[in-house]
């Protein structure tokens, strides 16, 4: 309150004090212990204003998600460090507890064949023809790593609509590693759908 009061009239407008909030600006400030505890500053702030909520932070089920905020932070800053060990475990049972594994455990030779739940934010998507169909890579971005998933055309038929509108979103993926020696060249590990693969948006 002190601080929109002294900065009021002064060419700072609502929506830049808004995503100072969001980025965690106020953190320290208003003592949060979580990224999820921002919502308690956001809601004092649209009340020192005098207008409703955003659209864009009216989902309570999101709004109590400590990633949601993480998100919303990476999407304005660049920035935003995700526990994907801590999403998985609440979220393990869509994907039928399969074990999770990062983007390091993946590129170990012993995940090789294996089946495993990945998690990462969705950078890239990319489709191909086939003679079984359309089918996709995403690239996944988990924190300090990039890697690939490969959609065949049974699976990605299905979830085409959806996760074409879901980039820079979070996903859950089931599959089995594979080496990819794609033109014969050794290239990191990808995870490969199969008919017991799930697809969770976040």
């Amino acid at each position: 309150e002190e601080f929109y009061s002294r900065i009021k009239g002064k060419g700072v407008n609502k929506t830049v004090i808004l995503n100072l909030i969001l980025s965690g600006c106020f953190d320290a400030l208003e003592k949060h212990k979580a990224p999820s505890d921002r919502l308690s500053t956001v809601k004092k702030f649209i009340n020192i204003i005098g207008e409703e909520m955003p659209e864009e932070l009216s989902d309570p089920d999101s709004l109590s998600k400590d990633y949601f905020w993480i998100l919303k932070q990476k999407e304005l800053t660049g920035f935003g460090y995700f526990d994907y060990d801590k999403i998985y475990r609440p979220n393990q049972s869509k994907v039928k507890n399969l074990e999770y594994a990062d983007p390091t455990a993946i590129q170990s030779d012993s995940f090789i064949k294996k089946n495993c739940t990945v998690l990462g934010l969705i950078t890239e998507i990319r489709t191909w023809p086939s003679k079984n169909g359309e089918f996709s890579r995403l690239t996944l971005n988990n924190n300090d790593s990039n890697f690939e998933c490969i959609i065949w055309s049974e699976i990605w038929e299905g979830h085409k609509e959806l996760l074409m509108k879901s980039k820079n979103k979070i996903v859950m993926v089931t599959g089995e590693v594979r080496e990819n020696t794609y033109q014969g060249v050794r290239k990191p590990n990808n995870l490969l759908s199969n008919k017991r693969t799930k697809l969770v948006l976040l």
